[in-house]
This record gives structure tokens, sequence and C-alpha cells, in this order.
């Protein structure tokens, strides 16, 4: 809300906001047809149509290469971990790690303030000095 409250009046954010307008009223057009689609279809027309669709997900499973293994590893309250491990005095206090200009990572108390990684850092002070803004 803080980042909202600050520039709502931004040619920037009335255009984003314009934006997710009319994407929203494509997604409920698109919903209306698919409901129409669904209420038009006979028992037969509906059985064919998951059979094509279960042929089209073999035929895909078909073609995949599981010869690698991939490891996804999710460091991104590490660095924040380790100050507070260095200084347990943290433990229960926001604590983000970057500066000013950005923050790389934050502990789970930052984010209930709703700082996140890649959020400018001033921004992120101002969000736990003032939770309620």
């Amino acid at each position: 809300t803080f980042v909202y409250e600050r520039s709502k009046n931004s040619r920037y954010t009335q255009r984003q906001e314009d934006l997710d307008e009319r994407q929203q009223a494509r997604a409920e057009a698109l919903r209306l047809e698919l409901q129409a689609t669904s209420a038009r279809m006979t028992e037969a027309e509906r059985l064919t149509e998951e059979n094509k669709a279960s042929e089209t997900l073999d035929a895909m499973g078909s073609k995949r290469d599981l010869s690698r293994t991939h490891c996804v590893v999710d460091m991104d309250m590490f660095y924040a971990a380790v100050e507070i491990r260095d200084r347990p005095e943290l433990a229960h206090k926001p604590v983000a790690i970057g500066g000013l200009g950005m923050i790389s990572t934050a502990n789970y108390v930052a984010r209930l303030y709703g700082v996140r990684s890649a959020m400018p850092g001033f921004i992120a002070a101002e969000m736990v000095r003032n939770p309620q803004a």
C-alpha cells in the first residue's frame, strides 16, 4: 500500500490499472464463452475432446527427455540467515540484506511487513517504520 499510495496518480499506475481492467474483462468473457460451450456439449462430444487432450498429453510426454537431473536451490533467505546466525539478537526483528537502493533478501519477519527481494531499500525501510501506511 505504501508504494501504491505514492504512485496511484501517476500515468504509469493509471495505465497499468487500465490494462488490468481490460485483462479482467477478457478473462471474464473467456470464462463465459467456455461455460456456454460446455453447456452445449453432449456427453459424447465431451468424451471426444477429453480423449484428444489425453492423446496430446501422451504425445508430449513421450518426447520428454528425462536423462538429466536438475536441482533448484532457493537461496532467497540465505544471506539473512547467515546474518541472524552471527547476530542472534536479530532473530525476531525484520532483517533485510542490501542497501537503500535495493534489497537482496529479507527474513520472514521482514516479509510480514511486505519487504521482498529486489525491492528498493528506502521503500522497505518505510514499510517497516510505518506498517499501516
